[in-house]
């Protein structure tokens, strides 16, 4: 009898598949960053709407320099509530707080008592001057996972949604030894917003009707923020910089910034200045000057720049 043979039983490699590690893409390959720092003298403007009675009481040559210790002593009541003021120990009636005029009509008719920022519904800005001011660049190495938009560093969505992304990782790191300093050489347009004592030379202007209006000007030094630019390996060149300047009663400021004509975000996560001074002032502003076309304004700056620069080449 035949014998059977044995089954070989052989058994199956079982093959063990390593964890896939995914690498950072590196979405910045082959791109270079600059860091802009607007650092020096600046503020922050505040213009709002007035009423007649106001803008004539503080129009008044006995009055006119004391608007800002009214304007000071309105911001503390404000803020106080309705509590009473206490100086020296000793309570004090809210009409006798240092500065304040309680004979002076309301900044317009309900308005009460606020904080002077409040009173922005014109303009609210804090700018770096462009005057006697010149700004920082620096290159930068940014993080593989941040990306760029006009102006703007973020992380990337897809890297930030996990749950053990560390926020402590720095977004960039700056390339030592390459910080230079420019000027404020190239103003594509520049937008004015002047305080007239007189409401007929305000119509004047543009043959339209005046506002009253008060305005504010909180003068700082310090850092006014940081701008963030991309270039396709290029060096950064600054005559592709470009700012709107904004000259008013108070001060002469840089508002916007260009790069190759592309509008930049200004960061202010890092601002950090001191006060120098407070100024208020009030008057009539040119109706034309309130309600402005920027977007055809900025686009006679870009035709003049150009043509400009042209001849001077």
């Amino acid at each position: 009898m035949a014998k059977k043979k044995a089954k070989i039983v052989t058994k199956k490699k079982i093959s063990t598949k390593k964890k896939a590690t995914k690498k950072v893409v590196d979405l910045n390959a082959g791109k270079r960053f600059f860091r802009i720092e607007l650092s020096g003298y600046g503020g922050e403007l505040i213009v709002g709407k007035a009423s007649e009675e106001f803008v004539k009481y503080w129009s008044h040559k006995s009055r006119k320099d004391l608007l800002m210790d009214h304007m000071h002593a309105m911001n503390d009541m404000a803020m106080y509530g309705d509590s009473d003021f206490e100086d020296e120990d000793e309570e004090v009636e809210r009409d006798e707080v240092e500065g304040f005029d309680k004979d002076s009509p309301e900044v317009y008719e309900g308005a009460g008592n606020r904080e002077y920022w409040d009173f922005d519904d014109i303009e609210h800005e804090t700018m770096v001057s462009y005057e006697h001011n010149s700004y920082t660049v620096t290159e930068i190495k940014i993080n593989p996972m941040a990306v760029y938009q006009d102006g703007e560093l973020n992380w990337d969505d897809k890297y930030s949604r996990k749950k053990n992304f560390d926020w402590s990782t720095k977004m960039f790191e700056d390339i030592e030894g390459t910080a230079k300093e420019y000027g404020f050489d190239r103003c594509v347009v520049s937008r004015e917003l002047y305080l007239h004592e007189k409401k007929k030379s305000a119509e004047d202007v543009c043959d339209s009707e005046a506002v009253p209006a008060i305005m504010m000007y909180d003068s700082q030094k310090g850092v006014f923020g940081h701008i963030y630019i991309m270039t396709n390996g290029e060096d950064f060149d600054p005559n592709k910089f470009a700012y709107v300047a904004f000259d008013n009663t108070m001060s002469s400021n840089a508002e916007m910034f260009y790069y190759d004509k592309v509008l930049l975000s200004v960061d202010h996560n890092e601002l950090s200045t001191w006060g120098k001074g407070f100024h208020a002032s009030v008057g009539y502003l040119p109706k034309c000057e309130v309600e402005y076309n920027f977007k055809e304004m900025l686009e006679l700056g870009w035709k003049d720049l150009e043509d400009l620069e042209g001849d001077a080449a």
